[in-house]
């Protein structure tokens, strides 16, 4: 795996997320669905794989709670403004409790049995000191969503 920065598609890395993944999903039947709301194919700077793996953290972790539910769904969707990508990802796997909220991207933080708490804690950093973005999250209506702001290479 490359670490040199480059310039790269953001729909690339969700593409090799999603594929890395595709055998769980299809295990669990859960349905994914990747839209691109943006006129171009959005472009950032950094290592490619990085991107991949912080996608593949979130989306693993909603695998996990999707498991036990009934008609499972992971949405990722991709925006762009002038400036900036923003990358959504949503399950509807009924959220995360409040008091765990704001915990999630502490190290060593898990509410899994055989969980690290690593994931989310090294996404955060990648994000934030790769990419130079940060990343969000919250609870929707029907589960949590992640959002990841990343600067566009111009």
């Amino acid at each position: 795996l490359s670490k040199e920065k480059e310039i790269f598609s953001v729909k690339d890395a969700i593409l090799n997320a999603t594929t890395i993944l595709s055998a769980d999903l299809k295990t669990h039947n859960i349905e994914i669905n990747t839209s691109f709301e943006t006129f171009e194919e959005v472009k950032i700077f950094g290592v490619k794989s990085e991107l991949s793996q912080v996608l593949i953290a979130i989306i693993s972790n909603s695998i996990d709670v999707l498991k036990s539910k009934k008609n499972p769904k992971v949405k990722i969707e991709v925006f762009s403004s002038s400036a900036e990508v923003i990358i959504k990802l949503a399950d509807n796997g009924g959220g995360i409790k409040p008091k765990n909220l704001k915990k999630i991207f502490e190290p060593y933080f898990s509410t899994k049995e055989e969980g690290t708490g690593i994931g989310l804690y090294l996404s955060k950093m990648i994000i934030e000191e790769s990419f130079a973005g940060k990343i969000l999250v919250e609870n929707k209506k029907e589960g949590v969503l992640f959002s990841l702001f990343i600067e566009k290479a111009l």
